[in-house]
């Protein structure tokens, strides 16, 4: 299986999107203006739009959640705006999840890369990545310390979202 999120931008009758989670077998009905209603997804959505607008080369992107919750609200808007995006979070299979990062690394139409902080924090070589985004409440404490280790990459950048 590709995603474990799928159908992300399914409507029903009354305009909300259906998320099926392959692991449990869950459905969740999520209303479209819920996921618009968060702030932080609302900003991550005009950078990522104004990104994609005035950027002629390819741009990859990782967003770094807290949040399952908070993952499936930007896999939703994400898909309402026809940006295609891998995700990795906890209960998904490894096989599921080398899936998702041979999307994002191979295959130029999956521009994001979505995953929480818990499962893929470490250990996880993005380098095709030139963007980074935290999903996190309040400024990150490290915010300081990660912006100077980010700059010794080629391309990277960390832009605070308030």
């Amino acid at each position: 299986m590709l995603n474990t999120i799928v159908d992300a931008d399914l409507e029903d009758n009354e305009g909300r999107s259906t998320l099926v989670n392959s692991s449990t077998i869950t459905q969740t009905l999520v209303d479209l203006e819920t996921c618009m209603m968060s702030s932080k997804i609302a900003q991550l959505l005009k950078r990522l739009l104004k990104n994609k607008q005035s950027n002629c080369s390819q741009t990859k992107l990782v967003v770094y959640t807290q949040w399952t919750q908070c993952l499936y609200l930007i896999c939703i808007s994400l898909a309402h705006h026809s940006i295609l995006s891998a995700q990795i979070y906890g209960t998904i299979t490894a096989q599921v999840q080398e899936k998702a990062l041979e999307n994002f690394f191979d295959n130029p139409e999956y521009e994001v890369l979505i995953a929480s902080i818990a499962t893929a924090g470490t250990g996880l070589n993005i380098t095709c990545a030139n963007m980074v985004y935290l999903m996190v409440k309040g400024p990150p404490k490290f915010y300081c310390d990660f912006r100077t280790l980010t700059s010794k990459f080629s391309g990277a950048e960390l832009e605070p979202s308030h």
